[in-house]
């Protein structure tokens, strides 16, 4: 009977030092932002796009942003002002960043003053202009490719940039999935490939014009470079077997009738002319006979292959911001250049935005001479 009794006076104790039901996880949805903000072209290495963008960045709170075309010296005035926390718990955390056109030649990237800029008489101008990746947790030091490139008079030779970072796959409690994040940023021109005309000993992997064949378009040659990276350098299992899930963006000067990222029958045609010792041919999952397997699987965010990431703006002149009008020159129309593309083996049923970032704050004229690409992917069960 004591014992009872005991047990009874005990029982209120035990509850009470019980652990509770653990609560539902709530899953995450990764948010990738990408924007190519013309930091010299249009800005002339000014401030204005970093402020539009530190606004609008801590408006949307991504995961992780990506840019094209961003000056050195903006990408640190951007870094530094998304470092401290906001009133939201938002902050960046890890960033890196790759140069594409050398401060020998690339003086779009001076300053708005020009030579009258403080540092050009100082000598400590840092013109470089290339691809930048912030994320909101901590991010590795990056790994950076070349990419096949034309001889080009400012010196661009156009890379792929990758970061190791954190993706979230619950908010509560918090939970992380080790990736990896990459940018890149094709050639603006494309067209044939042409022996002359080659940078860096590329002409013998990009097909060159012959008398037989009438040549590779320079963009698909580079799509292909990227997604030998992808498979070959990145995607590499650990002790335990796993890959890190990863991302891609990037301006791809990609219209939505080439065939360089999706599975078009001219990629069929194409593919049929590579030589056999290339093992890959861009992002389409089409794999032509005779070459590597494909280890992973690739699908473009959400948005309808015809929505726009460019428009052709009137009245746009060397450093001179353009007019806030957004309608198309004559002859020209809407077209996408900027993608996000994710892994189907790790997303699914990605919803992707595009956006017009039409002014900066306080400013007029347009962000960019692209739309900003917002996407939200969400996680397939991970393991």
């Amino acid at each position: 009977m004591r014992r009872l009794l005991l047990a009874l006076c005990l029982l209120p104790l035990a509850l009470a030092l019980a652990p509770a039901p653990a609560a539902a996880a709530t899953p995450a949805t990764p948010k990738i932002m990408h924007l190519n903000i013309a930091g010299g072209e249009w800005w002339a290495g000014g401030d204005t796009p970093v402020r539009a963008v530190a606004a609008t960045a801590r408006a949307q709170r991504p995961d992780v942003i990506t840019l094209n075309e961003i000056c050195y010296d903006q990408y640190i005035e951007l870094r530094d002002a998304l470092k401290p926390l906001d009133g939201n718990g938002w902050q960046v955390k890890g960033w890196g960043y790759v140069a594409e056109a050398d401060s020998t030649r690339y003086t779009r990237c001076l300053g708005p003053h020009g030579v009258d800029e403080p540092c050009y008489a100082a000598g400590t101008c840092r013109l470089s202009i290339g691809s930048a990746i912030l994320t909101r947790h901590d991010a590795h030091t990056g790994t950076t490719w070349d990419l096949p490139s034309r001889t080009r008079a400012d010196g661009a030779l156009y890379k792929l940039y990758c970061v190791r970072t954190w993706l979230p796959v619950e908010t509560g409690p918090l939970r992380l999935q080790h990736s990896q994040v990459c940018t890149t940023h094709l050639d603006p021109v494309g067209g044939v490939v042409d022996t002359p005309t080659m940078a860096g000993g590329w002409v013998s992997f990009c097909l060159p014009k012959s008398a037989a064949f009438a040549g590779e378009d320079l963009r698909h040659c580079q799509a292909s470079v990227i997604r030998a990276r992808v498979e070959e350098n990145l995607m590499v299992a650990d002790a335990n077997g796993r890959y890190a899930p990863l991302i891609l963006t990037g301006d791809m000067n990609n219209r939505p009738d080439e065939p360089a990222f999706t599975s078009y029958d001219a990629i069929k045609n194409r593919a049929a002319q590579v030589q056999a010792w290339r093992p890959y041919f861009g992002f389409a999952d089409y794999q032509p006979a005779g070459t590597t397997p494909l280890k992973f699987h690739f699908a473009e965010a959400g948005a309808p292959a015809d929505e726009p990431t460019f428009c052709r703006v009137s009245s746009v002149t060397y450093a001179t911001p353009p007019t806030a009008s957004t309608a198309c020159d004559a002859g020209y129309q809407r077209v996408k250049l900027d993608h996000v593309l994710y892994q189907r083996e790790y997303w699914h049923s990605p919803a992707t935005t595009v956006t017009l970032q039409q002014r900066a704050p306080g400013e007029t004229g347009m962000l960019s001479d692209h739309f900003r690409l917002d996407s939200t992917l969400a996680w397939n069960p991970l393991p």
